[in-house]
């Protein structure tokens, strides 16, 4: 099952690339998960895929450093599941408003993010 893995970290590569291309599409999507309590969807979709990772790590070529990315976003997940939601709005105003190259960065960060499960979630020989 390392396709799965191997298409999450496509997934990643092609959103950072539209975060570095198209900031603002990043900015308002951003805020428009923090209308209501959509921001929670994400979460729980970060917090199961890292559960996956765990589960298919052993499968992959470098097993320590999915099960590593799984752990951390299932932790991720989490942490956004119990934080208080006038927080979480707080942290996305925040975010907001931070200007493009914030989100350009973070883009060029999930790229490299995206290869490296790429790279690691290869079959194992």
């Amino acid at each position: 099952m390392t396709a799965f893995v191997w298409i999450i970290g496509a997934i990643t590569v092609v959103f950072g690339m539209s975060a570095v291309v198209w900031p603002v599409i990043l900015k308002k999507t951003l805020v428009f998960l923090s209308v209501g309590r959509l921001i929670y969807i994400p979460a729980i979709i970060k917090g199961v895929i890292g559960i996956v990772f765990l589960v298919y790590a052993r499968s992959c070529h470098k097993p320590l450093v999915i099960a590593a990315i799984g752990l951390l976003m299932a932790a991720g997940g989490l942490t956004v599941l119990v934080m208080d939601f006038s927080r979480i709005q707080k942290l996305i105003t925040w975010l907001a408003k931070r200007n493009d190259l914030l989100y350009r960065l973070w883009g060029l960060a999930a790229i490299v993010f995206g290869g490296l499960i790429l790279y690691a979630g290869t079959p194992a020989r």
